[in-house]
């Protein structure tokens, strides 16, 4: 017995295609919305314990009488900490609106990778005409 083959026609595609379009809108339209940045009053507590733990990382390293190596972990700390301080406070003037999107690009180096970003001295020569 021969089987009937479905025939579709354009009408009936632009008919399908069209529900799922509206079908894409209204899902769209029904997803929750983005979440809120947060509160600047959350923030504000790890930035002063950032700095506190940058600055008693930082006073621990220059202690009298520490092996080297616990001098330069706690240095590493130090920096560490100071950089999350920044960023931080980065983000604390870019949530209260204060600070563009441009502007927070712009940090200053601290100074040893404005050390290590330094060329090495080479030479000069000096030509006169």
């Amino acid at each position: 017995m021969p089987s009937a083959v479905p025939v579709t026609n354009r009408r009936g595609v632009l008919a399908g295609a069209a529900a799922l379009a509206a079908l894409g809108l209204v899902a769209s339209a029904c997803r929750e919305s983005p979440p809120k940045p947060p509160a600047v009053e959350n923030l504000l507590g790890p930035l002063e314990q950032a700095r506190k733990d940058s600055a008693l990382a930082g006073a621990a390293a220059t202690a009298v009488g520490l092996a080297p190596q616990v001098a330069a972990a706690l240095t590493v700390v130090a920096t560490q900490r100071a950089a999350h301080a920044r960023a931080l406070s980065t983000e604390i003037w870019r949530a209260a609106g204060k600070l563009t999107a441009s502007s927070s690009e712009t940090t200053s180096p601290s100074p040893s990778a404005a050390r290590a970003a330094a060329p090495a001295s080479s030479p000069r020569r000096v030509v006169t005409g």
